[in-house]
């Protein structure tokens, strides 16, 4: 979905070995896997002493990579200005306010199991704590339960004729003005 919808916002947390890195640096041309989920206010929307635009004004989708992690710690300027962003499709940084269409993914490992985290905790658990909030929880269009994606196995693949990613990219891309 979020190479095909404008704004679109989701969360996959999950076990290791479902794909959900590989989706996001791999499938599409247009889409960029930020490594360890950390970024700046400046890389991701706009730098103020240089002036220049952030991933968000040349991407369709900016991924999160290892964004799981209760001990991880985020820029609580960051999560204001993303919130505002994934509400409004715009942001403010200095002296102008600037929109942009990206869709954001933030995709990370769980640490325990679901009954676990049903029992003792949410399905947001993993969460760092700046993002643990109902405002940015609030502006997330889905939440993909990675315990239900079959862990990636060699079986999966086709011996023979494949489908092109890339065109299914541009097929997506495409359906992004409709």
């Amino acid at each position: 979905m979020p190479f095909c919808e404008r704004n679109y916002n989701i969360i996959e947390l999950g076990p290791k070995g479902t794909g959900k890195s590989h989706i996001y640096s791999e499938f599409s041309p247009h889409g960029i896997l930020v490594s360890g989920g950390e970024v700046t206010v400046a890389k991701l929307f706009v730098n103020n002493s240089t002036g220049k635009i952030g991933l968000v004004g040349y991407w369709d989708v900016v991924a999160f990579d290892e964004f799981a992690g209760k001990k991880k710690r985020a820029d609580k300027a960051l999560v204001d200005i993303m919130k505002n962003y994934m509400a409004n499709k715009s942001f403010s940084r200095g002296i102008e306010t600037l929109g942009a269409e990206v869709s954001m993914a933030f995709v990370g490992n769980t640490q325990h199991t679901v009954p676990y985290m049903l029992k003792h905790a949410d399905l947001f658990d993993d969460l760092p704590e700046q993002y643990h909030d109902s405002a940015f929880l609030d502006r997330v269009h889905f939440y993909l339960p990675g315990w239900e994606v079959d862990i990636i196995r060699g079986e999966m693949f086709s011996n023979g004729y494949g489908f092109v990613v890339d065109y299914l990219a541009e097929i997506l891309r495409s359906l992004r003005n409709h």
